[in-house]
């Protein structure tokens, strides 16, 4: 069996290497960022710019080390990276409980208000949380909340108007209501529908909600450095931004490039885990049938 070989016109292959050139242009310019801050992680003295940035020859492991030092206040990185993992699971374990219970009460059952529930937490969705700081920290300084990781966790999974919008579309679109219809005739229970039916199907979706949560978490720092005043309940976000605050630390620079990649780690670990649920969560629902 012959097979001929498609001949590509002028144009076609100028367009080719033309789109390559752009492809790794823009990998290159999205990657010396990232050099620069390795190359910093391992540099000597404190400046983020070195003299020659492509010079290894002075490498040290030293900006590493010091991440498990005692600061001179006496507080660790080690600390505020066990506080980051503690909010962020929590966070993202609530936030899908939350998700998922109010997607299937939106998506499957009829009460009063459903309709107009889902209209206000579209309309909800149109204001960043920031909003309702000041309300947060009233309400927090009554009750003498402030400067507390278990409430700080319930102020981050307030916000969950989006994730419950998105699992009820996924809902609607990836499991079809002829599977509870079936299941309630045979004498299941909503709660057997739920945990029986529904969840199988929704678990990509599941991981996705999780993931996104995890991570939006894991670096929240707006919040954190408004409810959070003690060291010693610092978040990595608060800490990265202590290691450069003038007034209270000395400015370290190269510390601050290690403590940046060891937080980026966990985070490019976890994602490489939920890849592929990540693209059958958002890809699943995308057609419905």
């Amino acid at each position: 069996m012959n097979k001929t070989k498609k001949t590509m016109a002028p144009g076609e292959r100028t367009a080719l290497y033309l789109s390559r050139l752009i492809i790794w242009f823009g990998l290159i310019f999205a990657l010396l960022p990232i050099y620069f801050v390795v190359h910093a992680s391992f540099a000597e003295g404190t400046s983020f710019f070195q003299t020659n940035a492509f010079d290894w020859s002075h490498s040290t492991w030293q900006n590493y080390a010091s991440l498990l030092k005692p600061y001179t206040s006496g507080y660790t990185f080690g600390r505020w990276l066990i506080n980051t993992f503690i909010v962020s699971t929590t966070s993202a374990v609530i936030q899908v409980f939350i998700t998922i219970t109010a997607a299937y009460a939106f998506s499957r059952l009829h009460f009063v208000g459903r309709r107009y529930g889902l209209m206000t937490l579209l309309i909800l969705q149109m204001f960043p949380s920031l909003m309702s700081a000041t309300a947060y920290y009233i309400a927090l300084s009554n009750i003498n909340g402030l400067n507390n990781l278990g409430w700080y966790i319930a102020i981050l999974c307030a916000g969950s108007a989006y994730t419950i919008w998105l699992m009820k579309g996924f809902m609607d679109a990836a499991v079809p209501k002829e599977l509870d219809e079936a299941a309630i005739v045979d004498g299941a229970s909503y709660f057997r529908v739920f945990w029986q039916i529904i969840l199988p199907l929704v678990l990509p979706m599941i991981v996705v909600v999780f993931l996104f949560t995890f991570i939006g978490n894991f670096t929240e720092y707006p919040l954190a450095s408004l409810f959070l005043t003690s060291p010693n309940n610092y978040t990595v976000g608060l800490g990265l931004y202590w290691l450069l605050n003038p007034g209270s630390h000395a400015q370290n620079f190269t510390s601050f490039a290690a403590a940046a990649l060891v937080v980026a780690v966990p985070i490019t670990i976890v994602y490489m885990i939920f890849q592929r649920w990540i693209v059958r969560g958002l890809t699943a629902g995308a057609v419905k049938g």
